[in-house]
């Protein structure tokens, strides 16, 4: 049902792998549900970033990611909810900070996350790369450049 509503790219099973690493490495995935059908989803990862460009102590904090909500549902509070709740678990678990990536592009990502309280880390733009397999069973790297948000808890 999750990849009807928020489907992942050609092959890929992005949410198959983000259930997967929330086994193997003590990740959370949360789902948002809205008249008993998933539109929402954040990757919670207690592990932090992989960007080298990040000072070591950033590295460590708890970073918010693959944040999306299902086309058709955005602008009902729904990316919020996913992110207060991912802020509240890792508050509770004892993390003073959390952080997120977002393309520099998208505006309403940024205002978003910025009303929310989240800042620029003024450290540039980093580089995320992820596998993704096409409908054709062929597998390559997809890129994005993003910008590093952090919010004190």
């Amino acid at each position: 049902m999750l990849e009807k509503t928020i489907p992942s790219s050609g092959l890929s099973k992005f949410h198959q792998r983000r259930f997967k690493a929330q086994k193997e490495k003590g990740r959370e995935y949360l789902i948002a549900w809205l008249d008993g059908k998933p539109v929402g989803n954040l990757d919670l990862r207690y592990d932090g970033f992989d960007s080298e460009k990040l000072p070591k102590d950033l590295r460590k904090v708890p970073e918010l990611n693959a944040i999306t909500v299902a086309e058709g549902c955005r602008g009902k509070g729904i990316g919020t909810a996913l992110i207060k709740e991912g802020e509240r678990r890792v508050e509770e678990r004892g993390f003073k900070k959390v952080g997120l990536g977002v393309n520099p592009e998208n505006e309403g990502a940024k205002r978003l996350y910025e009303r929310l309280g989240y800042k620029d880390s003024g450290t540039g733009l980093h580089h995320g790369e992820w596998e993704v397999t096409d409908k054709d069973g062929n597998s390559f790297m997809e890129s994005e450049e993003d910008l590093i948000y952090f919010k004190e808890l």
